[in-house]
């Protein structure tokens, strides 16, 4: 338990206050939370290598940039009711939520 409230914490660090009733909050901050956690996974494996051709790197790079741009919406995200309506979402559903999303902007 200890493990999970510290990764809570850290996940949340400088993010903005939630907003609603104080129920809503409380929940809506976990959820926020292990989203959180899974776009910095995400983050985490889009580094390019330098075994990648120039033109791999360029597309990972761009892929990176748009990723920045919808993790940042994701957690600037200030309403409870948002994050608790859109809480069915584990890793793997974000990650293919995520992944839809990116291929919009990318078009």
């Amino acid at each position: 338990m200890k493990e999970t409230t510290q990764n809570t914490t850290e996940a949340t660090n400088n993010l903005p206050e939630l907003t609603g009733s104080e129920k809503q909050i409380a929940w809506a901050t976990s959820i926020r939370a292990a989203a959180i956690q899974g776009c910095n996974l995400i983050r985490g494996t889009m580094r390019p290598r330098e075994e990648w051709a120039a033109d791999q790197i360029e597309k990972i790079e761009s892929m990176y940039a748009a990723c920045n741009t919808l993790f940042d919406s994701y957690e600037n995200q200030t309403s409870s009711k948002w994050w608790i309506d859109n809480r069915e979402y584990d890793d793997a559903a974000w990650f293919v939520r995520i992944r839809k999303e990116l291929a919009k902007k990318l078009k």
